[in-house]
């Protein structure tokens, strides 16, 4: 006698079949029980892992698709935001920017997309992307309340997110906007502190753009150019430039020529952009002019007039150069070649600063009301120029009312020292 538990399994499976013999029938049945079951586990199996895939694959698309969306509102905010720095940049004052339809849009989709994945997946490894797609695009849609609540949430949930940086920018925008100001500050500069450690130029640049616009919104302009001093050091190219374009401007108005030069100066190198790097050089001309360095002046105009791919901004050109002729004392020369861009680009914003120079000349140091008149008159019929325009049209009205009933005319200092530093 042999202890079955010293038999192999083969062996006792032998032993059995000795001891019970199975019909070759009852093995057949055996064997399609078997395969059946095999076969029915396969298919719960299958239907198992096809479910799951198509619910993933439906939860990544979803995904996806938000963030095509909210890449692409982005992509069209740029666009439209860098179109109207130029706009800021050539000395107009457009209405305050606003995103197009097709980027809000773009947003809607990228918010509704990026909360059904959160829905769904409320802690899946998206959350977090989710979250910063829906807040930013909150942002840049104007809505404030959910904006800030989104990145509370953000706070809340991702307290050490490798995007802190970004978080504190964008919540602090929100608090300026909701006027809670301290709060807003500090979380800007704290974002400003933390991008520069893990050298985010990109949030340092922005941050300091958003507290430009604070400072000047608030009088502020001194702050306000240094912060966008800064901008421009932690940008490039393009981007660099118009931070510094609209720094030196900010500094002209503060009669801070220098740094302004140096602003300009910073343009000029990074302007990659045609319209850009004339305005940089444009901009030095004026600066030298208004410092009465008039040989500086007029070589910063010659170097663009030599350049044939600024040809559209011979007008521009020629008005500094006529303006240039008057601050030095050429005062006749001045006169001719402001009416011959008065005439010769009627509709150009040469022209409507030509014709209010014109215009102050008459009626300040001529005295010739009818003439003066006639230009402020032309003024409100050229292409309009921020405050030049309104001005223009505000002196035609006090003028003919004087000329007409013989009231004492009005004339106010400010609006030649405009036209001077225009």
């Amino acid at each position: 006698h042999v202890p079955l538990t010293s038999l192999d399994f083969d062996s006792r499976v032998l032993l059995f079949y000795s001891i019970n013999p199975v019909s070759k029938k009852t093995y057949s049945s055996l064997a399609a029980v078997l395969v059946m079951s095999v076969a029915f586990a396969g298919c719960i199996v299958w239907n198992y892992v096809k479910e799951g895939y198509d619910n993933f694959s439906a939860y990544f698309n979803t995904y996806y698709n938000a963030g095509l969306a909210y890449e692409n509102g982005l992509k069209d905010v740029e666009a439209a935001k860098q179109a109207y720095e130029l706009d800021l940049i050539s000395g107009n004052h457009p209405p305050a920017f606003v995103i197009s339809n097709n980027a809000k849009q773009d947003f809607d989709i990228a918010i509704a997309k990026a909360s059904k994945v959160l829905q769904l997946h409320p802690k899946s490894e998206f959350t977090e992307d989710c979250l910063f797609m829906i807040g930013i695009s909150y942002y840049y849609e104007g809505d404030n309340i959910r904006g800030e609540r989104k990145f509370l949430e953000i706070e809340a949930t991702f307290p050490n997110t490798k995007r802190l940086a970004e978080a504190e920018m964008y919540y602090g925008a929100f608090q300026l906007s909701g006027k809670d100001n301290e709060t807003g500050r500090d979380r800007l500069l704290n974002a400003i502190q933390i991008a520069r450690n893990e050298k985010g130029d990109k949030i340092v640049s922005m941050s300091c753009d958003i507290l430009s616009d604070y400072y000047l919104e608030g009088g502020d302009t001194i702050t306000a150019a240094a912060y966008l001093d800064t901008a421009s050091v932690f940008s490039s190219g393009d981007k660099a430039a118009i931070y510094a374009c609209r720094a030196g401007n900010l500094y002209t108005g503060l009669k801070e020529y220098a740094r302004a030069l140096t602003d300009y100066a910073r343009a000029k190198e990074e302007a990659r952009d045609i319209k850009i790097r004339f305005y940089s050089v444009y901009y030095l001309a004026r600066v030298h002019r208004l410092m009465a360095k008039y040989y500086l002046a007029l070589g910063n105009l010659n170097e663009l007039r030599a350049d044939d791919k600024y040809f559209d901004f011979f007008p521009l050109i020629d008005y500094q150069e006529a303006a240039t002729l008057y601050d030095s004392g050429s005062v006749s020369k001045a006169v001719t070649a402001f009416q011959k861009i008065d005439t010769a680009y009627a509709t150009s914003e040469a022209a409507t600063r030509s014709a209010y120079r014109l215009a102050n000349i008459y009626l300040y140091i001529v005295g010739d009301f009818q003439t003066a008149l006639k230009y402020y008159q032309r003024v409100g019929s050229h292409p309009k120029v921020y405050a030049i325009s309104d001005d223009g049209q505000q002196m035609a009205a006090t003028l003919q009312s004087y000329l007409v009933s013989g009231y004492k005319v009005l004339l106010n200092d400010s609006l030649y020292y405009r036209a001077e530093t225009a």
